[in-house]
This record gives C-alpha cells, structure tokens and sequence, in this order.
C-alpha cells in the first residue's frame, strides 16, 4: 500500500520550524500568499496559514487542491489557565466562541497524548475563563477541512505555552519553536496512524464500495449522490467490517433522504476511543 499523506496547517512559522526541519521538507509551490512546505517521499505537505481562524480557512482550501485523499491535523500552540507550560494535548472537541458551534473529531487510532476542548477565540485573552485550551486558528481549520476529508482524518494538536502564571507575553519565537520540537515524538506518533487511514481512503477512491448499487435502489438527486458517495468513504474507514448495502437494506429504509439521514446518524454514534482521557 503507498504511503497515505498528511497535511499539516500551522499558524507561524516559529511553531512549523521543528516541523520543517524534522521531516526534512523543502519549499513548494506556493499561492494565494501561501507559504507551503512538502516532503512528497514522506507524504507530508505544510502550509502557513497565519493567524485567525479565517487565515486557516483560507489556508485548507489552498492546500486541499491536492487532491490525494490526505489527513489534515493542524499544529500550534495555545493558552490554558493552569495546565504546565508544554503539555501536549488532542482536541476531542472544537468549539467555536464567536458562532457556538462545535466539532467532535472522532479518535478511532490510538492517541499518544490526553485530549481536551480547543476553544477557537478571535482574540487573544489572559483570563481563560473555562478549562480549555484557548488558540485562534482550529474551528476555521476543522470546518473547511472536514468538507474535504471523513472527520476521523482531521485532527488538531495544540502545546501548552502559556497560563495565567506565565502570560503570552513571556513568550520568545525561540520558547515557541522549543515548545514544538519538544513535542515531536507525539506529532509523529499522530501521523502515522493518520497516514494509514489516508492510504486505506485512497485505495477506495476509485468508488467506494456499494455506490452503484444504492443509487440503483432508490433515486438519488445529485446533492444526494454527493452526500452518499461522502458518507461510503467514510463508513469504510469508520466501520470497514459492516456491508453499507447490507446495513441499508436490513434497514429497509424507503427513499434516498432515508438513506442518508440514516447512515450519518450511525457513523455520527460509531465512536471508538483509545488513549488517555483529558
């Protein structure tokens, strides 16, 4: 199987130094003020996005034109009231203060490190008013993401850099790039469970399997057949021992809507979690 790819969307370029140096990437194609990194051998591409969660909108959408059936994790840094300088987490939750919306990435591999709430801000705060982890950038970066990838491929990572002990203030472009590099280890052990994911996507991209036959079941308009051929993509990575033509049919379910409605409501519940809590 040929390695899967792995997009990473990183706000600055002090926190994407480690990244660039560790996993030897060099300059690519750049666009759209976009400053981009790859390592094609590895599977890896990076891009700059800076900061704000419409930059990291902005910054999925150019990277997203690579269509390689990839996993997107964002990397950065964030502020929590009282967790040590450098802890090392995974969002189970995104959430979005300015539109209340919210995210629940799927952890279906193991995870190498606890997991918390990414609270998106639009500015920056020294309060921290509820115990999560406060950054700028991960809704705008999962919302758009998720419109190109099954939502178990698209994960964000954020390092502790600041508390109400040590303001943001304190920090140095040279406290920040340690604060990466001290976490490689743990990115790396994202990634490749991610990368895995990516390759067994890729290898049904042609069709994914059962499309044919449920479009020939029920009729299908062509947002629809979009949902559909979506929704198979992910019910292969989600639940690969289950038939989605079987699962359907044992259904009974009796028009397209139905069909749908049905299948995101069960891959919406299909949540299996491994690692350490958070």
């Amino acid at each position: 199987m040929p390695p899967g790819r792995v997009h990473l969307v990183v706000a600055l370029r002090t926190e994407a130094q480690p990244l660039i140096d560790h996993f030897s990437m060099l300059p690519a194609s750049s666009g759209r003020g976009f400053r981009s990194f790859a390592n094609s051998d590895r599977g890896l591409a990076l891009v700059l996005s800076g900061v704000g969660r419409a930059a990291a909108a902005a910054a999925v959408a150019h990277l997203a034109r690579d269509d390689t059936d990839p996993a997107w994790l964002n990397i950065g840094i964030a502020g929590h009231r009282n967790l040590p300088i450098g802890a090392a987490r995974l969002a189970h939750k995104v959430h979005c203060a300015s539109s209340a919306r919210s995210w629940y990435p799927p952890l279906v591999f193991e995870i190498p490190c606890p997991t918390a709430t990414v609270r998106t801000v639009d500015r920056a705060t020294r309060d921290f008013p509820t115990d999560d982890l406060y950054e700028m950038e991960a809704a705008g970066f999962y919302e758009i993401a998720a419109r190109f990838a099954p939502h178990e491929l698209v994960h964000s990572f954020k390092v502790v850099s600041d508390n109400r002990a040590r303001p943001a203030e304190t920090l140095t472009a040279d406290s920040v790039g340690s604060l990466i590099g001290d976490s490689l280890e743990t990115i790396n052990a994202l990634i490749e469970p991610l990368q895995r994911l990516s390759a067994e996507l890729s290898e049904r991209r042609v069709e994914p399997g059962g499309l044919e036959r449920l479009l020939q079941a029920s009729h299908f308009t062509t947002t629809q057949r979009r949902q559909l051929r979506r929704l198979l993509r992910r019910w292969s990575v989600v639940c690969p021992q289950v038939d989605a033509v079987d699962w359907v049919a044992f259904k009974a379910l009796p028009d397209a809507g139905s069909v749908i409605a049905s299948m995101q409501e069960h891959l919406e519940g299909v949540a299996p979690t491994f690692g350490p809590g958070g």
